[in-house]
């Protein structure tokens, strides 16, 4: 596999304008708050971090041409930030922290990483 260096500040810039975005988001003491199915928090907490894994996945790809290794990576990254989020909320006087945002925010990136790797048996191509 080519490793692709030509886009390595653009990928790590999408990351990094990603996290600050969560981060303001998860520690302002008034988020703005989302109507309808999308309006509940655990499904928040899981897409923002599977975007988190998915962005750091395809960022890590540009370093690293082990496909496995690059979604070890972003799924670890994205749940040690989830976890910082949640201690960091800990701290704050409008947020807690909350054990089952945590795991919200893991499962959402074990399914952004894991949802390449099975879409093809999903399609039937395999």
């Amino acid at each position: 596999m080519r490793i692709d260096t030509a886009s390595r500040p653009v990928k790590l810039l999408l990351v990094v304008v990603w996290a600050i975005m969560l981060l303001y988001l998860s520690l302002t003491p008034a988020p703005p708050r989302v109507e309808g199915p999308l309006g509940w928090d655990k499904l928040q907490h899981a897409a923002a971090l599977g975007v988190m894994a998915f962005l750091v996945l395809r960022a890590s790809r540009s370093f690293c041409a082990s496909p496995f290794r690059s979604a070890c990576t972003g799924f670890v990254f994205a749940t040690l930030f989830g976890g910082l989020i949640e201690i960091l909320q800990g701290f704050t006087a409008n947020r807690q922290a909350d054990p089952i945002d945590f795991a919200a925010d893991a499962v959402g990136a074990l399914i952004a990483v894991l949802l390449p790797r099975i879409r093809p048996y999903i399609r039937g191509s395999r």
